[in-house]
């Protein structure tokens, strides 16, 4: 990449979201080192989707960044 679009908050779309355990623990790589292990990719289409992929020893999942509210679920995590 050479360029990138900068927003009020920094880099569009850094730092919005993380990856937590099935327990609600965020993870990270200094407790999983592993997840150097994980690349990550912005998709975005001509239909203003766009997705965050995410692939590690060749198993890709995507999760969209755009949601509809009326399907967003939460659920507490916790950080450090």
């Amino acid at each position: 990449m050479t360029s990138a679009t900068v927003e009020d908050r920094g880099f569009k779309y850094d730092r919005r979201w993380m990856v937590v355990s099935e327990n609600g623990s965020f993870m990270s790589q200094r407790r999983c080192p592993k997840m150097a292990l994980i690349h990550v990719l912005i998709i975005e289409n001509y239909y203003n989707n766009v997705a965050i992929e995410l692939t590690v020893l060749k198993k890709t999942i995507q999760v969209p960044l755009l949601l509809d509210p009326a399907f967003i679920r939460t659920k507490p995590v916790r950080v450090w």
